[in-house]
């Protein structure tokens, strides 16, 4: 089921709705977006991945629980609980899951994990993590899931024990007798496919150190609640239902506030007595919106039936696909996720006993032309072709059904009146031979109530063109099929010429700024239209009065001061020194701009390095207050030398923007320290665009 919202901003909404299992006809369970091993891949590829390897197409895909963010090496790793088919790949962490236990049954549980290493001699130490990357100051596990190796950082700092292992997959609440093959410094350590490695960092090093080849151990991974053995489970955060009371728990499960009450884009998943209940929840790409918060989608999963519910990963992870269809995000291509969660038909295939006409419900002006597909289907909703012997019938003859490659319909009456509610016709679709017959839904109207364009502006360089996609809809959201000969466009100042029949807009030598004018009926968009691009320089670094120095958490160190040597350009720049050495987790020094953009394309700076291997990046926000974080650097390595780095900004941050800061992170646990100096800060523009005061 698909639905656009309108309240509390604009929303496109889908619901898949099963039975609950142990039902018979459904099977749902977990994958690894590798599927035998951790990777990333969108929804619909992991789709089409499982029906290569199964020779079943998924009934859905859709997105699952966290993953390690970033670019680093692990940021394909499962956060949380994970376990597949019986197999323990990812540590819970004290956070709710969407559990299936051995009898089939399905509920949303806060499970906690706990790892444990003894060596000879009785010497105990926990297992801080499972396939999840290193952590400072603490033993972590690699399974052959993980693939072929460690990824860890060469340094002496670590210590990597390879082992064999009595008894694989992994599975929780059960102990295991290893034995080492092999003992090693950090660098990328393979991970043999009967066995394990450990990787210890820090004050863990001299505990594993005392290992050597051939002696023998034994570890564990506790995870409860587990009334019964645990079949799968998925990670998420935080619970948002229970018990029929809408309360996110958020602090409960260690969320953020800012990632609690910020409106994203949300997938979830509930439970009622009879029903799972997936959603996913995105801002309308037509009408501005940007998504729900948590507290507003455990409000909504209420409203859908569910007396019990669970937050999944979200933002830009958030993605459906069904039958392989990409469902959402509705206005560009998944992102790669490292699991998903996915849903099988089981039930037996039988003989067809209807047809189903694609599109089933149809929406249009009058002259549309609209083609269609005819599918046969039984009992449980498993598809199959069906020859063209099909003989068809329009109630009233609101037009024809034209038969040449493939069938389709024209719309042909005209409504006599201006009006809002639509004339509603039947289509049928009869086999000759068997008898089975399918219905589709004609709704014809007058004029479109909401145009829009595809892109919402438009950026060419000089003798460049480009494709216009215009999408026309009504006061409910419905796509409105229409005759592209009924389009008229204007051109307004822009130095571009226009391809009406394809809808191709092309540059030519002159740069320059105006717009497109596009009317269907009496709706209207006006699409701002630029050739060239131009930069501009936004800060020298003369001066340090409107930048503010900030640092998370409040062990990192920072400063900023304006030097005379080294410089880019000009007689200053700015030379910014940080130690984000204290801390486990991921540790930041900031720049703080707070400054209005407009309407920028990219940003780019000129930086001197030093070789200190910092993450590099700029954050940003748009008109709805999405932060957009990009990367400049992904490592700074170079030293001695200035370079120019550069990020593109996401078309779909709406403007005007604002530079939030540029900074350094880290989130390996190595120390990190570093002095880099940074001179002309330049933003892009579409051509005749400047920054706003």
């Amino acid at each position: 089921l698909s639905f656009r919202l309108e309240e509390p901003e604009p929303l496109l909404l889908h619901v898949i709705r099963c039975p609950r299992p142990p039902a018979t006809g459904i099977s749902i369970a977990p994958i690894l977006a590798g599927i035998d091993s951790v990777g990333l891949n969108p929804v619909h590829r992991i789709a089409e991945r499982l029906e290569g390897i199964a020779g079943i197409q998924p009934a859905a895909v859709i997105n699952g629980g966290f993953f390690v963010a970033g670019t680093g090496a692990y940021r394909m790793a499962p956060v949380g609980a994970f376990i597949q088919a019986g197999e323990l790949i990812g540590l819970p962490d004290g956070r709710s899951a969407l559990v299936c236990w051995a009898n089939d049954t399905i509920d949303i549980e806060r499970l906690n994990g706990r790892g444990e290493l003894v060596l000879n001699g009785g010497l105990r130490m926990p297992i801080m993590r499972l396939n999840q990357g290193v952590v400072g100051n603490a033993i972590v596990m690699f399974t052959p899931r993980f693939g072929a190796s460690t990824l860890c950082p060469t340094s002496t700092d670590f210590v990597q024990v390879v082992a064999s292992v009595n008894a694989l997959p992994i599975r929780p609440n059960a102990t295991f007798t290893a034995r080492v093959q092999e003992v090693a410094s950090g660098g990328d350590v393979q991970i043999p496919r009967n066995g394990i490695v450990l990787v210890g960092h820090g004050t863990a090093v001299n505990a594993l150190r005392r290992l050597q080849i051939g002696d023998a151990f034994q570890f564990r991974f506790d995870v409860q609640p587990a009334p019964t053995p645990i079949k799968w489970a998925v990670g998420g955060a935080p619970r948002l239902v229970r018990n029929g009371i809408p309360r996110p728990e958020w602090q409960e499960e260690r969320c953020r506030r800012a990632f609690t009450f910020t409106r994203h884009a949300r997938t979830a998943v509930g439970l009622n007595e009879k029903e799972i209940i997936f959603v996913t929840v995105e801002g309308d790409p037509h009408r501005g919106g940007v998504g729900v918060t948590l507290p507003q989608l455990a409000q909504l999963m209420v409203e859908l039936g569910c007396t019990d519910a669970l937050n999944l990963d979200g933002g830009s992870s958030t993605s459906l696909c069904v039958r392989n269809d990409v469902i959402t995000p509705t206005a560009e291509l998944p992102r790669p996720v490292a699991d998903a969660i996915v849903l099988w038909n089981t039930a037996p295939r039988g003989n067809a006993v209807r047809l189903v006409i694609n599109p089933n419900a149809i929406h249009a002006l009058p002259g549309a032309r609209i083609p269609l597909k005819v599918l046969a289907e039984d009992e449980a909703y498993h598809r199959m072709n069906v020859d063209d012997d099909i003989e068809w019938q329009l109630t009233p003859p609101v037009g024809y059904v034209q038969l040449h490659d493939r069938p389709t319909l024209v719309i042909t009456r005209k409504l006599a009146q201006p009006t809002l509610t639509p004339l509603h016709a039947i289509l049928r679709a009869m086999h000759r031979k068997d008898g089975l017959t399918g219905e589709a839904d004609i709704f014809i109207y007058n004029r479109p109530q909401v145009l829009s364009v595809i892109p919402p502006r438009l950026i060419l360089e000089p003798n460049e063109e480009a494709n216009l996609r215009v999408i026309a809809e009504t006061a409910d959201g419905f796509p409105l099929h229409y005759p592209t000969d009924a389009l008229r466009i204007s051109i307004e100042n822009a130095p571009v010429e226009l391809d009406l029949a394809n809808l191709v807009v092309r540059s030519g030598n002159r740069k320059g700024r105006g717009a497109l004018l596009i009317q269907l009926s009496d709706a209207s968009a006006r699409i701002p239209t630029y050739v060239g691009r131009q930069w501009i320089t936004l800060d020298e670094f003369d001066s340090v009065e409107r930048l503010r120095v900030r640092r998370l958490p409040e062990s990192v160190q920072a400063q900023a001061v304006i030097v005379t040597r080294p410089t880019y350009s000009g007689d200053k720049a700015l030379q910014f020194t940080f130690d984000l050495s204290a801390g486990e987790t991921a540790r930041a020094a900031y720049l703080w701009f707070d400054c209005n953009l407009g309407l920028p394309l990219a940003i780019s700076c000129a930086v001197y390095g030093d070789g200190c291997g910092a993450w590099l990046r700029v954050q940003l926000r748009d008109a709805r207050r999405r932060i957009y974080r990009l990367t400049l650097a992904r490592a700074i390595r170079w030293r001695g030398e200035w370079r120019v780095v550069e990020a593109r900004i996401p078309s779909k941050a709406i403007p005007p923007v604002r530079l939030d800061a540029i900074y350094v992170v880290t989130t390996t646990p190595q120390p990190l320290r570093g002095s880099i100096v940074l001179d002309k800060l330049r933003i892009q523009y579409p051509w005749g665009e400047t920054p706003v005061p």
